[in-house]
């Protein structure tokens, strides 16, 4: 069906954050537990959780544990980084946690704002105390961002994780306390089997910039997912806004 044109004129807003106070935001991972309408009632189970702690791998880098089954009798999955420990499986980057997560039964993942490619062979993440999945999708798995002067906001559509047609009309905010970084567009479509490729990047400034400003009716047109990051090693706080609208079939 097509979409009226009210819809697609219609202009969003997402938002690039970082405060090095702040934690719990611009979250990676989007996961749920659901085993679906057609499954017995017999087939669920009472624990489905996930835990993430940030030096708990063998090799002392981020471990991601998901327990799913009965109470008492509970299956365990480890992943980290490099897979140290006999019990771990490796999960090199944020795109490979994913691939592994949609392989438990019942599991369902899917990668949020993050590059696919972004390293977990380190342990600048934070604790996160276990989490039920059976409501919906969790946002989960946060960097430390005290130590680590990066985030970046996945754009799709119709959802964020989806291929549809992107118009970017317009990129602009402030930086604080930065003398230096990049800020980067990509299209990152994992899991659809594609990789994370570069289609624009400007120096990141501290005063309010406008980085891309284009008329409504000649906009640069993108598939999605859209991946927009910002990357420093000095940043305190910043926060970008990305004005995007959906484009006609």
């Amino acid at each position: 069906m097509r979409e009226s044109m009210s819809v697609i004129n219609t202009v969003r807003t997402d938002q690039v954050k970082h405060t090095a106070a702040t934690d719990d935001g611009q979250a990676l991972l989007a996961v749920r537990y659901h085993i679906g309408t057609q499954r017995a009632y017999e087939e669920s189970n009472d624990v489905h959780t996930i835990t993430v702690d940030a030096d708990g791998s063998d090799s002392s880098e981020v471990l991601v544990t998901v327990e799913i089954g009965p109470t008492g009798s509970t299956t365990s999955y480890l992943f980290s980084g490099d897979g140290a420990a006999g019990a771990e499986t490796a999960a090199a980057t944020l795109g490979d946690l994913v691939d592994e997560l949609n392989d438990i039964d019942g599991v369902e993942a899917y990668v949020l704002n993050g590059a696919s490619d972004l390293a977990l062979t380190s342990a600048l993440f934070i604790d996160v105390a276990a989490t039920d999945l059976s409501k919906n999708f969790q946002e989960i798995l946060y960097r430390d961002l005290s130590a680590v002067f990066a985030s970046a906001v996945r754009i799709g559509i119709p959802e964020v994780r989806d291929s549809g047609r992107i118009a970017l009309v317009g990129i602009n905010g402030t930086a604080t306390g930065v003398t230096n970084g990049t800020l980067t567009i990509y299209r990152d479509d994992h899991p659809q089997g594609g990789t994370k490729t570069e289609l624009d990047s400007f120096a990141l400034v501290a005063a309010e910039t406008e980085y891309i400003n284009q008329a409504r009716n000649e906009p640069s047109i993108y598939r999605g997912p859209l991946l927009v990051e910002i990357a420093s090693d000095d940043l305190s706080a910043c926060n970008i806004k990305v004005r995007t609208r959906n484009v006609e079939y």
